[in-house]
């Protein structure tokens, strides 16, 4: 954190920029995105539910917020 302060670097910047540019490859640009939802947007966990019979079947249930925001968020 100190030698990237006193080299006025800031990488969540840096990506973010890079994100946004139209000269970069979209593969680039995409990574980048990925790479900063990270930092906006929690990963969710699968959450698995066991019935009461010990040999029962089991399922995973998936729950997404419904106001996670869609499409690009620098176009805004």
């Amino acid at each position: 954190m100190d030698l990237l302060e006193s080299l006025a670097c800031n990488p969540i910047e840096g990506m973010a920029r890079m994100a946004m540019d139209e000269k970069h490859p979209p593969q680039l640009r995409g990574r980048m995105y990925a790479e900063l939802a990270q930092y906006v947007y929690p990963k969710r966990k699968a959450i698995e539910h066991k019935g009461d019979a010990p040999d029962g079947p089991t399922m995973e249930v998936v729950i997404l917020p419904a106001d996670v925001p869609r499409g690009c968020p620098h176009k805004r």
